[in-house]
């Protein structure tokens, strides 16, 4: 067993929780925050916007039954044509176009493990393919902010 502590993770916080823990954490400051993305709790802009700020990892997670209407959406429709694949993976693609953000798919089909690996290492092999789906990646944002609950 360790004798300290090298990194810190955490899960289901919101951006209350998450800079109390890193204001108060002495030595060893979150490293990664793994919460629900979906409408009801603004896919955690909150979050991932501290996150983003303090150089915390943020893991995505229940994306799909959090909000499966979002696989509708016109933006994710472009992604999949753009990229020749599933919804499910374009949408998983947009999450990961945010930025300093990890998705946790749950796929337990092997199949579909070897698409979203394959996926993702064209994307990392490519920049012009990243920079190609920028303005997509702001029609996102649009789209998240729609469906999110209205502050009052």
């Amino acid at each position: 067993m360790p004798h300290r502590v090298g990194a810190l993770g955490v899960s289901n916080f919101t951006a209350d929780q998450l800079k109390l823990v890193w204001e108060k954490s002495a030595a060893v400051k979150p490293a990664i925050v793994q919460n629900r993305f979906s409408a009801d709790n603004g896919f955690d802009d909150a979050v991932r916007a501290f996150a983003k700020e303090k150089g915390i990892l943020y893991q995505a997670y229940w994306m799909l039954k959090g909000d499966p209407k979002i696989l509708e959406s016109a933006v994710v429709a472009k992604v999949a044509e753009k990229l020749a694949v599933e919804k499910t993976l374009a949408y998983y693609v947009l999450i990961w176009l945010l930025g300093d953000t990890q998705v946790l798919s749950g796929s337990s089909n092997v199949e579909r493990m070897a698409t979203n690996a394959k996926t993702a290492e064209k994307l990392l092999s490519d920049p012009a393919l990243i920079e190609s789906l920028q303005p997509l990646k702001q029609e996102f944002e649009e789209t998240l902010k729609e469906l999110s609950p209205k502050k009052d």
